[in-house]
């Protein structure tokens, strides 16, 4: 794990710790939220792959499973009797 990635994890585990401070201790709402939202900025310049509010989802497969199939077009029989 990186330094920065590391740094990332700290400010997001002091949101938890801050959030358990004012359910447990009575801390000022608007004072922990504005920590909180310190915090939550923080982790996401430090660990922005992890911490980040955008994330990017890979929705490929690596069996291919999950790739569309080519569509198949059944045509009618012609009779010989027309």
């Amino acid at each position: 794990m990186q330094a920065r990635d590391a740094a990332g994890f700290a400010h997001a585990d002091n949101v938890a710790d801050v959030a358990f401070r004012a359910l447990e201790e009575g801390l000022d709402p608007q004072s922990a939220r504005a920590a909180m939202d310190g915090y939550k900025w923080a982790a996401e310049r430090m660990s922005p792959k992890r911490h980040s509010q955008r994330q990017e989802h890979d929705h490929s497969s690596t069996d291919g499973s999950m790739t569309p199939q080519s569509p198949v077009v059944i045509l009618p029989q012609k009779n010989d009797s027309d």
